[in-house]
């Protein structure tokens, strides 16, 4: 059995001294939720078609199938890294050409809180760890 305050004070060390791979942020993206547009049209053809105005009516329905055509995004995760020069960056090639540094994993886990620090294990680290003739811990995210 490995002692708790143990286990911690060892992740937490072999986070902070991780100054070799750099932090990867998650960011989500909405999309483009086109969906409340289309349906306002669409109203507004029938409105159109209620007064008798079947022309103006198929002017806006022809708008709506437009809408739906077009290239659409789908709601989705963006991972991308930090710069200690130019801030959030989803490429991080320019920035290490230009001699940048990015924020490593070490120096972002450093700056957390203890609830922090839970939260970015539980949610992006798989943590083992097991005892031979010392406290092993591994961890991979």
């Amino acid at each position: 059995m490995v002692p708790m305050a143990e286990l911690d004070a060892s992740i937490i060390e072999g986070m902070e001294t991780d100054h070799a791979n750099p932090h990867v942020y998650s960011e989500f993206v909405a999309g483009d939720n086109l969906s409340d547009e289309i349906g306002k049209v669409r109203e507004r053809g029938a409105e159109a078609m209620k007064q008798g105005d079947y022309s103006g009516a198929k002017d806006f329905m022809r708008q709506a199938e437009e809408l739906e055509a077009g290239p659409r995004i789908a709601p989705h995760f963006e991972d991308g890294f930090e710069c200690h020069e130019c801030g959030r960056v989803k490429d991080m090639v320019p920035c290490l050409t230009k001699g940048h540094k990015l924020v490593t994993e070490g120096e972002y886990f450093a700056g957390l809180d203890t609830d922090g620090r839970r939260d970015e294990l539980a949610q992006n680290w798989i943590v083992s760890a097991y005892r031979v003739d010392r406290l092993v811990v591994t961890s991979c995210g």
